[in-house]
């Protein structure tokens, strides 16, 4: 069976290497790097076993408190107006909760113990899958998705969905893995984002200028990060590589891709 770009349908693809006995697949045409499609049965078992209510963001950490606090400032203040702001993958509305109350608040999240959790906070929370959800077009005002598309079974369909969702200069953001980033390459095939079928796509900076191009977005800003995600297992050297990502990325040479954090902030034309 010929297999083709579940990105952007071409056939020129290799195949990078196999990850227990999954095979990870190179587009030579637009980049983006994909496992094989999963049945309907073993993605419902994936995003469960992905989206279980372990996963906590780590709300009572001050840095993380800080981060989102930031974040939440920066995005808002890309938008053009004040209006409605929808997070796919809300988790517990942390991020969320720090948008002022002249926005109103919406979250797609599965897990049902966060999901109670960010409705406490005054969010409106959506718990199905991103594929399921229905909006009407020009909802909103800004869409985030943080560490979410490269679970997503078809990003193109999702992106394009998201589209309509979003108003003319309704700003989307993007953070995944880059597979262009030194680190990714440095890992190779011990690279953290590698985990099939969890994470159905791993995308590079090219491939995701493709997918939002092709949806009506332009890229306004970027940045790749350290995100946390330290190698070294002795506390003074995870404590050092902690404070030198962190400054590293607040400074202009967070426009190098050297982390493998990635952040898009896209702008529908």
């Amino acid at each position: 069976m010929e297999i083709k770009c579940r990105l952007c349908q071409s056939n020129r693809i290799k195949q990078k290497f196999k990850i227990q006995s999954y095979p990870i697949y190179s587009c030579l045409h637009c980049d983006a790097e994909f496992t094989e499609r999963l049945s309907d049965e073993s993605l419902i078992r994936a995003q469960e076993e992905a989206f279980d209510d372990t996963h906590f963001s780590n709300s009572v950490n001050k840095n993380v408190i800080r981060y989102w606090r930031r974040e939440a400032k920066f995005v808002s203040r890309l938008s053009k107006e004040k209006g409605s702001v929808l997070d796919i993958g809300c988790n517990d509305g942390l991020f969320l909760s720090f948008w002022d109350q002249g926005w109103q608040k919406f979250g797609i999240e599965l897990a049902p113990t966060v999901a109670t959790i960010a409705e406490q906070k005054g969010i409106k929370v959506f718990q199905k899958p991103l594929e399921e959800c229905v909006f009407e077009e020009n909802s909103f005002d800004v869409i985030s998705m943080y560490m979410i598309i490269e679970h997503l079974d078809d990003p193109y369909h999702s992106i394009r969905m998201i589209s309509k969702w979003l108003k003319k200069n309704g700003i989307l953001v993007i953070l995944t893995g880059a597979t262009n980033a030194l680190k990714a390459k440095l890992k190779g095939e011990k690279w953290m984002m590698y985990t099939p079928p969890i994470h159905q796509f791993f995308f590079s900076e090219k491939s995701l200028q493709y997918l939002l191009n092709e949806n009506g977005f332009q890229i306004e800003r970027k940045k790749y990060t350290y995100g946390g995600m330290t190698e070294f297992k002795i506390k003074p050297l995870r404590i050092a590589e902690h404070l030198i990502g962190m400054t590293l990325a607040e400074l202009p040479i967070n426009q190098i891709p050297l982390y493998d954090h990635l952040y898009l902030y896209a702008r529908k034309q």
